[in-house]
């Protein structure tokens, strides 16, 4: 903020000379221009022997609309200060927040001008991070289950062309005795096997001749 003006009626700006033992300590409480965050006391005494002044100080706020404001005190003989804060343009209510505090019994008054564009967008900027922050954990979440229903949907399974008919065995203790099936039309009866000529006889045709006949 630049300082624009400053005005004092029946009074001077407070110095290291008003305190006892001042000497030592550097105090000027005259107005002066202030930077981002910076704070200033401003103090007045009255010159009159009976007490009693007037005084005011302008401030210009280096911002976009360059908004300018002035603060008025007056002390009467008799009585409680009375302080004044006005903006130059009423616009710049919208824009910043003013936080106005009396205090050691009405002889301090306390002015805090904050920037509520500052606090819309700090308020903004938490929001997105945390929008950011869900999202993130979303998109992991989705990328896990992803994997992991990959995982099961392509197990490895046998080469191509292998045949993977599965044919079910006999059960435990089950009797595995081959009965052999004769083919259809076959006759099951019971067969008596003829005897065959022992080994060795020749099967070529024999010439019996007959023998004598039997005595009787």
């Amino acid at each position: 903020m630049d300082l624009v003006a400053k005005n004092l009626e029946d009074g001077r700006w407070l110095t290291s000379e008003d305190y006892v033992g001042g000497n030592s300590v550097n105090i000027n409480c005259e107005p002066h221009s202030l930077l981002d965050n910076e704070s200033e006391t401003i103090s007045s005494v009255t010159g009159r022997f009976l007490g009693g002044l007037t005084g005011y100080v302008s401030f210009k706020i280096n911002d976009d609309m360059t908004n300018e404001f002035t603060i008025s005190w007056k002390v009467p003989t008799i009585g409680s200060p009375q302080y004044e804060f006005n903006f130059l343009n009423d616009t710049s209510n919208q824009h910043y927040d003013v936080k106005m505090d009396n205090v050691f019994e009405n002889t301090v008054y306390q002015i805090t001008i904050n920037n509520k564009d500052n606090k819309d967008k700090t308020f903004i900027s938490s929001i997105m991070f945390l929008v950011i922050i869900v999202l993130v954990i979303i998109v992991i979440f989705a990328i896990v289950s992803c994997c992991n229903t990959c995982r099961q949907r392509f197990r490895p399974g046998p080469p191509a062309g292998f045949n993977t008919r599965v044919i079910p065995g006999p059960p435990v203790d089950f009797n595995t005795r081959v009965i052999t099936v004769p083919p259809a039309g076959f006759n099951t009866r019971r067969q008596h096997p003829r005897p065959g000529p022992p080994a060795g006889f020749n099967t070529r045709e024999q010439h019996i001749r007959p023998g004598p006949p039997a005595e009787r």
